[in-house]
């Protein structure tokens, strides 16, 4: 590629993503947000002509707990920390209570869906945590294929895959070429995103850091640092938006950090590849679309500039193959 590419790849996950750290009944305004704010980031998108991978949990394809329960695996998860398994976290929901829409999304898929160069990606079909203990590649493959199976029901044929808490294992591409995955998000290669890494407090202390200040290195890279294997291209996160905070100072810190990053890859033709999760904007909502709406007029400023590109996951990997 001769040009900047601008990417972003979002983690729908509702309830999914975040039960295992929750007590659901506390959290239920906080989901109600979440859902609130996804038609306003629809709306920036489409107004500055943002491509998008919107990396979706299957579990939220099921019309209710009744199809829900239809569509389990013939293997299910097995992990030592059962807390991490969405399957018996969610026979622990008081049903009676609970809203189908924290964890049900069908018709917003169908938003999305509708809104131009926004691809539906997968974020697995139940959470599924690739880097814990006892695991197993045959689980893995039927969670996977379950999301797909799922997915087409309701015509959508999956191609990008995020895994969550970004834990890509090394060697695995084959199983996910296998489910026709033909690209996955992977984390930046620094050794403070390393997953054997990452609880460590020193790994974490540098990530805060390098959100807000430039005293590490610029996190765009270039065309040739994606790595397609076995089919499947490794795409490289670059940043993550944290949340938005009400202190100017903080997020000025924060915005400008990606808005630099953003220019040096437009002005040498690098890829900057941004993710968040939609839940990640039903904290001070207001400020985050705010921050979201600079970040994206800076982009609009660099395709006018550089020529920067936006695309997403599906999209690139299309262009690695075109281009070499």
């Amino acid at each position: 590629m001769k040009k900047g590419i601008f990417v972003i790849s979002l983690d729908f996950e509702l309830y999914w993503g975040i039960g295992d750290h929750i007590d659901y009944s506390a959290y239920m305004s906080y989901f109600d947000c979440t859902i609130k704010s996804i038609p306003k980031i629809l709306a920036l998108f489409q107004h500055y002509e943002i491509h998008c991978t919107w990396a979706t949990v299957g579990m939220l394809w099921n019309e209710d707990w009744q199809t829900w329960h239809n569509s389990k695996p013939n293997i299910l998860p097995s992990y030592r920390n059962e807390q991490l398994n969405n399957y018996y976290l969610a026979e622990q929901i008081d049903k009676t209570t609970a809203k189908d829409e924290h964890f049900f999304a069908l018709q917003i898929i169908r938003k999305i869906a509708s809104i131009p160069n926004q691809e539906i990606g997968s974020h697995t079909y139940s959470h599924y945590y690739c880097y814990e203990e006892n695991t197993a590649a045959e689980a893995f493959i039927m969670d996977l294929q379950k999301a797909k199976d799922l997915a087409l029901q309701h015509n959508h044929t999956l191609r990008s895959l995020v895994l969550p808490r970004n834990q890509f294992v090394e060697n695995s591409e084959h199983m996910l070429h296998e489910c026709g995955f033909t690209s996955v998000r992977v984390n930046p290669n620094v050794w403070y995103w390393q997953l054997e890494n990452l609880n460590k407090l020193s790994s974490k202390f540098t990530r805060i850091v390098d959100a807000y200040f430039p005293f590490l290195k610029k996190k765009s890279y270039p065309w040739e640092a994606m790595k397609l294997v076995n089919g499947v291209l490794k795409q490289p996160a670059s940043r993550f938006l944290r949340n938005a905070s009400k202190f100017t100072l903080i997020n000025k810190f924060r915005i400008n950090r990606i808005k630099s990053e953003m220019t040096h890859a437009a002005k040498n033709n690098h890829v900057y590849h941004l993710w968040w999760h939609p839940h990640n904007f039903a904290v001070n909502t207001e400020y985050a679309i705010q921050d979201l709406e600079e970040i994206l007029k800076h982009y609009h400023y660099l395709n006018k500039e550089f020529q920067m590109e936006s695309l997403n996951m599906k999209e690139v990997s299309e262009s690695y193959h075109a281009n070499g």
